[in-house]
């Protein structure tokens, strides 16, 4: 079952690109921008803007085994001659769109602070979980550092070591998550790059209690069995994406991200029961570079 959502793919497209390759004098030019991690070129001469559009399948909340379909923008914005940006796009495991700066100057580090935005749990497709209390759309408040790390050989690659989290800033669930990440490109030449990335989520109680408790209330009225859900790692999760650049300013590619729920985010009735442990997002995209 499928259903049409203005961002039913907030979290499908873990990595974007459109930086040149053949232009790249270090492993940060290998030609990827992550979502997650924000790792691309600048300086002189070099791309200082991305746009672009992603189309794919996501699930209809999280634990579902209903997926959406939908379309959802990113960007890149760099300060030229330096390492800063400005990075809009979509985050799996985390399910947010997030929006990043960079504030530090120095090649192959990250860091800086962050804000995104959470779709909530309404009128989903499921008549059980649709009857548990809605959950808003929400922002978060949060933070990023990423250290990449060159890879000696006569290709573009590097290995990346992340960190996230952000805390809930509108009242829709009062509570934080934090994501460690490790991922890893390289650039094969004619304009194509591979990237992947491993990562985990860790939720506090108000964040498990949120999405994945029943109540003696909710379980009377929903049907579905009375739950307790702590703090715990959530998820654990694999992308793979592939980025071609096939002309001067234009690049496309496709990503997809497997999930597996973990704890009592997996043995929670909205998942166990009326859902799916195995989680699955998946896209294809198309940008500009300027």
């Amino acid at each position: 079952m499928m259903r049409t959502h203005a961002i039913a793919s907030i979290a499908l497209i873990a990595l974007v690109s459109g930086a040149s390759v053949a232009s790249a004098q270090s492993v940060s030019g290998v030609g990827v921008v992550e979502s997650g991690s924000g790792a691309g070129e600048t300086g002189v001469g070099r791309s200082n803007a991305i746009i672009g559009l992603g189309f794919g399948l996501s699930p209809d909340y999280e634990g579902s085994d209903v997926y959406k379909y939908g379309a959802v923008p990113f960007a890149r914005f760099s300060y030229q001659e330096y390492q800063q940006y400005l990075q809009l796009g979509p985050n799996p495991g985390s399910r947010t769109y997030q929006a990043r700066i960079n504030v530090l100057p120095y090649e192959g580090i990250e860091m800086g602070p962050m804000i995104d935005y959470r779709p909530g749990r309404k009128h989903v497709g499921n008549k059980a979980v649709r009857s548990l209390p809605n959950v808003d759309n929400g922002y978060e408040l949060g933070g990023f550092a990423n250290y990449w790390l060159p890879l000696p050989g006569d290709v573009l690659q590097s290995i990346g070591l992340g960190f996230s989290g952000a805390a809930d800033a509108s009242g829709a669930y009062d509570g934080w998550w934090v994501q460690p990440a490790l991922s890893y490109k390289v650039a094969l030449g004619d304009g194509v790059s591979l990237n992947s990335r491993v990562f985990s989520d860790y939720a506090n109680d108000d964040y498990m209690s949120t999405y994945f408790g029943i109540d003696a209330n909710q379980a009377a009225k929903s049907g579905l069995k009375q739950k307790n859900a702590d703090a715990d790692f959530k998820d654990v999760g694999l992308t793979l994406g592939v980025n071609w650049q096939f002309a001067d300013h234009w690049f496309t590619g496709a990503s997809g991200t497997y999930e597996r729920m973990l704890g009592d985010a997996a043995s929670s009735p909205v998942t166990r029961n009326e859902g799916n442990k195995n989680q699955g997002f998946g896209g294809v995209y198309v940008g500009y570079k300027f």
